[in-house]
């Protein structure tokens, strides 16, 4: 259908109007239409004498964008988009304001995610309690999304975030900070709130099981102050002052709790405080907490036991007395077990037993730390454990009994002696140059060398790799629940989660290096990567829960890779084209109530899919760039 420019005679008293002809339902020639009247020839041109060359242009631009309407419903391929779109701008001289620009949507499709937890309401309650000036909601909301998508500083993120993602309009940098500031002095309102929440969103979750544990992260800097300190690093990171995360999931791995602690902070001290800290925040009895072998201790499990709470730990055997090391490696009472594939094929094999005891221990009083260091906290506890104490009151005395469950498999024994081999060669290669057995001694191969007065009397340590292959193979959980082992185990096997969670905080989300200094920036900054694991981990639940499954690294990827560009090569032609929208971002815009696009869409239709209160142009509006620039 094309428009044309129509006079009703050739006397100057002819109307003047725009017609085009179209087809009728049933008529067999096309049918001339009137779509728009102007008046008397001589009546336009006595007022403008212009008159008529204007309302040609008008035509122009109406054909114009018939034919945009007919590219955009019509192309197959982007080289037949490029090919009609070349074409159609070789009619006419091109716009200088004509406009070609691309964003990534996944912060549009992420933030419909993020508004079902409702996190803006607290926002806006919080900075309407504290007289905060900025929008807090939005900037934190920001940096949370942003931590997800696209980790990287404060000053970063407000740069080039608006210049990626659709929809993202960063505050500057000092409203960031201040905003921080904010977040760090509401922290505990704000996870309370978050699992309040989820707890709406996911009815069935089970909180009854705590997975706890401890990691650390490292600043590039040397300076200490009341959080940064030097500390033994996970990271290996030795040289730079660094921070102690303590970090708590329910066993599917939605977080529920983090503490933040100077850098010097022993781990095992933590426990026991941010537990019964975890019970008044969720206003219950008990746990059963989960957590590695470095929490283990007769003081965690003997304050855990007072406290009401259940254990799921496991246990270092080669550290273990030699009473227990006998009854573990003892033949009796083992269970033969076996590892089954669905076509019944046998994946490995081993055995479990059962290890019961009781009796008295004797601990070293142990130095409880909450995580606001309130002194006044730690006498409370150490007021409800009512430990009974030496009459130096430097140890405790009390009963404990204790169930290990051990286990032993053919695949464990073969990574522990691949482990071990590794090791036994690098303290070969040390012990034929024995002026590279300088520090850590006791770390890695270095474990296996014996030394007498110097470094050249260096040698195996023989004894010590045939005592460690006894323990090939075996794994020790040490527990109170009454469970049958095989259940037991498997709560222990959900430790996975948090470890994972750890890796993507640093990984993925990259937590660390921290580029901030202020302890309370720091805070904030914390609890924005937690706010975004939360987040995360929220989506992930959804994922499964619909039977589309995603990998961390395949989500982020997705929703970076789903672009939407905007299409205005002249007046009167706009559309948008979409590229990315692989299977996991559209059964994640599905979940969020979002209808992925077309290859090419118009502006409303756009609009009303992506659920958006403003116009898709307005988006790219503070960051699109013109052909003449």
């Amino acid at each position: 259908m094309r428009y044309r420019l129509g006079f009703s005679s050739n006397k100057d008293s002819s109307s003047v109007y725009i017609e085009c002809s179209i087809r009728k339902p049933g008529v067999k020639h096309p049918v001339r239409e009137i779509i728009k009247r102007f008046g008397k020839k001589k009546d336009l041109l006595a007022k403008d004498p212009a008159a008529l060359q204007k309302i040609q242009e008008e035509v122009d631009r109406m054909n114009l964008n018939c034919e945009g309407r007919k590219l955009l419903s019509t192309p197959t391929s982007l080289e037949s988009l490029s090919k009609d779109l070349s074409e159609l701008l070789q009619r006419q001289t091109l716009d200088p304001s004509a406009v070609f620009c691309t964003r990534s949507a996944g912060y549009l499709i992420l933030r419909r995610l993020y508004d079902e937890l409702k996190l803006d309401a607290k926002f806006n309650y919080i900075a309407t309690k504290g007289s905060f000036k900025y929008d807090l909601a939005k900037i934190a909301k920001e940096l949370i999304l942003l931590r997800i998508l696209a980790p990287s500083s404060k000053r970063r993120s407000s740069i080039e975030g608006p210049e990626r993602y659709l929809g993202m309009q960063f505050d500057n940098l000092n409203q960031i900070y201040k905003a921080l500031d904010v977040l760090c002095a509401n922290k505990s309102d704000i996870i309370r709130y978050w699992n309040r929440q989820i707890n709406k969103l996911v009815p069935d979750r089970d909180t009854s099981i705590c997975l706890y544990d401890i990691t650390t992260y490292a600043f590039e800097s040397t300076d200490q102050d009341a959080l940064r300190d030097f500390g033994y690093s996970k990271d290996k990171k030795f040289n730079e002052v660094q921070v102690v995360m303590a970090l708590a999931t329910d066993k599917q791995g939605l977080p529920l709790d983090y503490g933040l602690y100077k850098g010097n902070q022993a781990e095992g001290a933590t426990m026991v405080p941010f537990v019964s800290e975890l019970k008044k925040k969720f206003n219950v009895k008990s746990f059963t907490v989960v957590a590695d072998r470095g929490l283990n201790s007769q003081a965690n499990i003997d304050s855990l036991v007072k406290l009401g709470d259940n254990y799921v730990l496991a246990s270092k055997i080669r550290g273990a007395s030699s009473d227990i090391q006998r009854e573990v490696l003892s033949e009796q009472g083992r269970v033969p077990i076996q590892k089954v594939s669905e076509d019944g094929e046998v994946l490995d094999f081993g055995w479990y037993k059962e290890i019961q005891l009781s009796g008295p221990i004797s601990y070293e009083s142990p130095e409880y730390v909450f995580e606001d260091g309130d002194e006044e906290k730690e006498k409370q506890l150490e007021k409800r454990l009512n430990h009974t104490k030496t009459k130096s009151g430097k140890y405790v005395k009390s009963q404990l009994k204790r169930r290990l469950i051990v286990t032993w498999s053919e695949a464990r024994a073969r990574k522990d002696r691949t482990d071990r081999e590794r090791l036994i060669k690098k303290a070969q290669e040390l012990v034929g140059k024995p002026s590279k057995i300088k520090t850590s001694f006791k770390r890695g191969g270095r474990s296996f060398i014996l030394l007498d007065m110097d470094l050249e009397t260096a040698k195996i340590n023989e004894s010590l790799i045939a005592a460690q292959e006894q323990f090939d193979g075996i794994h020790v959980i040490e527990t109170s629940l009454s469970a049958p082992a095989s259940e037991v185990v498997k709560i222990y096997k959900n430790l996975w989660r948090i470890e994972d969670s750890f890796r993507h905080l640093k990984s993925t989300f990259e937590a660390r290096p921290v580029y901030l200094r202020l302890p309370d920036h720091v805070r904030g900054h914390f609890l924005i990567c937690f706010l975004a694991l939360c987040v995360h981990r929220y989506l992930e639940y959804k994922l499964r829960a619909n039977n589309t499954p995603a990998t961390t690294d395949g989500i982020i990827r997705g929703l970076n890779r789903a672009t939407i560009s905007l299409i205005n090569p002249t007046s009167g032609i706009e559309f948008y084209g979409t590229a990315g929208f692989d299977s996991t971002v559209q059964n994640i815009m599905n979940l969020v109530g979002l209808t992925p696009p077309n290859t090419y869409e118009e502006p409303s239709a756009l609009r009303k899919k992506m659920r958006l209160y403003t116009s898709v142009r307005d988006l790219f509006s503070s960051t699109t760039t013109s052909l003449e620039n």
